[in-house]
């Protein structure tokens, strides 16, 4: 194993952010500013360039708030705090966060029906809010926002509780500077229960959606398989492509948990595959259909580790996240699985590892990868105090030279 070069890791918590240089180590140290009990900083997490936007849904009494971080040159530094004054106790803000350019989308799940706040970041950092926006037929309990995914000027937004949770999937597009509703979908087969919208992905004309419990949510057969379903656009129309499920269907595989998209590849989540160690499955178009083109279990099978609760797609590459991993019998530290993509297979690579795991970290919950950034969500970290939350960011091209990461365990 090489011996990792500067930067090892850095934690990242919700605060004002600096690096300084350890003299005896001689690697970079964060500094983080302490937050507040539970806050579960990185329950959600979004990267784009060198931007970062995390959620806190449970700072300030489940009020939440989000974060955001300009990164680059071996720091990351706290631009701006994100909330809003009509929020309340329970609402959420910062249960999911998505980032593209200067948009920055932070959702409240729990307010109301749902809402999702838009925001811009204009020159020098200065965030400023742009718009709250709501389902044009939203009602209470939809849990709007519970989803998020932005690809240029069209975003995507889960609400599994729509229709007695059937769940549906909401689609705003940029109109003149505004962000409007275009679309309204649901399950073509959908069925009280599905959760359709607990995941969403987009590129470019094509969104795919999960069902995590397709099949029903009671204890007969079959329950909690799962499905995703595809849509496509063309002259500003929506329509159904396709439903994938997974060929080694069972009961509670939760397929559809998480999903990520590119312009070629489906990438599927089934946390509660064999028992809850977890499946992630792959789907390709090789003649405009998509078909089945992989699946790949944990490279180090722990029992009920979840592995697919998350996902990120990184160019052709693929960050699996398996949260409630458990180390040296301590529960739920978490961990994450690189797929590196060779000549179309997606196979297990070296990844960072982080030293002194603690239980609870839940390591890998959310992923977000932009270039050679890497940021892995813990959210039950304690830093000061208990489950604050942190987020851990490599960056690859600070590590080894070649682009890929380098095994830290050696970091302080």
């Amino acid at each position: 194993m090489k011996t990792p070069l500067l930067p090892c890791v850095k934690w990242i918590a919700a605060g004002l952010l600096m690096v300084s240089t350890a003299a005896a180590a001689g690697e970079l140290q964060l500094i983080v500013g302490a937050t507040g009990v539970a806050d579960e900083f990185g329950y959600a997490v979004s990267a784009d360039n060198n931007l970062m936007l995390a959620g806190a849904p449970g700072e300030a009494d489940q009020t939440g708030a989000a974060y955001v971080f300009r990164c680059g040159g071996g720091r990351c530094i706290q631009e701006a705090r994100l909330s809003d004054l009509t929020l309340d106790p329970g609402h959420h803000f910062g249960h999911d966060v998505a980032v593209a350019g200067a948009d920055l989308f932070v959702s409240a799940p729990d307010q109301n029906g749902g809402v999702v706040y838009a925001f811009n970041r204009a020159a020098q950092g200065v965030v400023v809010p742009v718009a709250a926006l709501v389902a044009l037929d939203g009602e209470p309990l939809d849990r709007f926002g519970t989803a998020l995914a932005v690809d240029a000027d069209t975003l995507v937004i889960g609400a599994p509780g729509d229709n007695d949770n059937r769940g549906a999937v909401f689609v705003f597009v940029r109109d003149g500077g505004s962000w409007v509703q275009q679309f309204e979908l649901y399950a073509w087969d959908g069925l009280a229960g599905d959760g359709f919208g607990m995941a969403v992905a987009v590129q470019g004309d094509r969104i795919s959606v999960g069902a995590p419990f397709d099949g029903g949510l009671g204890a007969g057969s079959p329950y909690a398989r799962g499905a995703v379903y595809t849509f496509t656009r063309a002259n500003g129309l929506w329509s159904p492509e396709a439903k994938l499920v997974s060929s080694t269907a069972q009961n509670g595989d939760l397929f559809g948990r998480s999903v990520a998209l590119s312009a070629t590849r489906l990438v599927v989540g089934t946390p509660g595959a064999a028992s809850g160690l977890g499946r992630v499955f792959w789907f390709e178009r090789p003649s405009g259909s998509w078909a089945p083109a992989g699946n790949t279990g944990p490279p180090t099978p722990i029992a009920k580790q979840r592995f697919g609760w998350n996902l990120e797609l990184n160019g052709n590459d693929v960050w699996v996240g398996a949260p409630f991993t458990a180390l040296n019998t301590n529960p739920s530290c978490g961990a994450f699985v690189l797929l590196r993509d060779t000549a179309g297979t997606l196979s297990p690579a070296t990844v960072p590892a982080l030293r002194n795991p603690l239980p609870g970290d839940m390591t890998g919950w959310r992923l977000a990868a932009w270039g050679s950034y890497l940021y892995a969500a813990a959210p039950g970290r304690n830093i000061s105090l208990e489950q604050q939350g942190a987020v851990a960011w490599f960056d690859a091209v600070d590590q080894i030279a070649d682009g890929s990461f380098e095994e830290s365990i050696a970091c302080p």
